[in-house]
Parts: C-alpha cells; sequence; structure tokens
C-alpha cells in the first residue's frame, strides 16, 4: 500500500438473510527485510491492544459477538487488524468505533510505565517460548525455516533477545508511526448486511 492512504473497499454481502454486518480494519506497518525488531514492535504492540480492544468494543460497548484484534505477517509484509461483526449496528458506525478507541489509547500509551510494557514483553516472550509438543511440531518449524531459505534454527532464542531489548520509546513511536503519522497505510473492508443498509 502506499504510504500517507486510507482505502475503503466496501463488498456486497451475498447473503442477504445474514443480519450481521462486518468490518476488518487493516494497517500495514511495512515489508520485514530482515528487521526483527519491527516484527518483535509489532507484536507486543497487538498484545497490548488485544485485551482493552476486546473489553471496549465487545464487553462494554456490545457491538458483536465477534471481536478482535491482531498482528498479521503476509508474504513478509506485517500489519495491524481489528475485524468487528455486529448484528445490530452498520459498518460506519463501527470502523467510528475502532478509531475512538485508537485515539483514547493514545493519550493512555503517553502515559505507559516501564512495569506495564514488561508485563506486554513477558506475555510475547511466554508465546514464543513454547517447545515443541512433539516431532510433528518440530518439523514443520525446522521445515519452515528450511523452505524460506532463511536456516534461523534458533529463531526462538533471538527473537526473545530482541523482544526483551524494546524500549519503551520504541514501543510508543510505533504505535505513533502505525496509526498516527504521515505514512499511515490504511484499507477498511466492509460488509454491510441489508438490516443495515439504512443506517
Amino acid at each position: 500500500m502506499e504510504a500517507g492512504t486510507s482505502s475503503l473497499l466496501i463488498m456486497p454481502l451475498e447473503d442477504k438473510t445474514n443480519e450481521n454486518s462486518c468490518v476488518l480494519t487493516s494497517y500495514e506497518v511495512g515489508p520485514l527485510q530482515g528487521d526483527g525488531k519491527l516484527y518483535m514492535t509489532n507484536l507486543i504492540l497487538m498484545q497490548y491492544l488485544n485485551e482493552p480492544f476486546f473489553d471496549d468494543l465487545r464487553t462494554k460497548q456490545q457491538l458483536g459477538y465477534v471481536v478482535f484484534s491482531r498482528s498479521h505477517n503476509h508474504r513478509d509484509v506485517i500489519g495491524c487488524q481489528f475485524l468487528v461483526q455486529s448484528s445490530h449496528k452498520a459498518c460506519e458506525y463501527l470502523i467510528n468505533s475502532i478509531n475512538v478507541f485508537l485515539v483514547d489509547l493514545r493519550e493512555k500509551l503517553k502515559a505507559l510505565t516501564d512495569d506495564e510494557l514488561e508485563v506486554q514483553k513477558q506475555a510475547v516472550i511466554t508465546k514464543l517460548a513454547v517447545k515443541d509438543i512433539n516431532l510433528g511440531s518440530e518439523n514443520g518449524r525446522l521445515w519452515g525455516e528450511i523452505a524460506t531459505h532463511e536456516y534461523l534454527f534458533d529463531r526462538q532464542d533471538r527473537e526473545i533477545e530482541i523482544v526483551k531489548n524494546i524500549t519503551k520509546d520504541e514501543f510508543q513511536a510505533h504505535f505513533e508511526k502505525v496509526f498516527f503519522s504521515d505514512s499511515v497505510k490504511r484499507l477498511d473492508m466492509e460488509l454491510t448486511s441489508t438490516a443495515h443498509e439504512e443506517q
């Protein structure tokens, strides 16, 4: 995607009996190009956003049953995704709720403490440190390194060390760059049900 752009893709919902509208908001961070620190910082960011996003839009606002955020990596281009499916609100309302969430969190993030960041880093480290549960999972991990020609058979250890060394300033700068800078790359995809067309 081109830097500094925000695009909207409206797709028809073919099932006219489905009462759910759905929006997927995707921010492109950029190509990895061997930058493990960028990838790990993005993982920590989405670890940090995951619980408050669900709590706000699902629990408090009760916009819909399906609400989640995640980091994604597609062909070595990483990004951040927010998905909300709602049976009682139109896509424009859902997109606005995502925007409001990010603006509110921006203020909260400015007051982030080192201890709060450390909790998020430890959560990511715990996920990264998971051991292979059987030979099949070990084979899949090792073969993945061979198939991509990266050959980082000690990837877990390397990534854990990277996470440990990410600073609060780097984390906050990453948040600003992804969501609020001139280089933002955003795509909103809407599926609006017939029940919400008038909204």
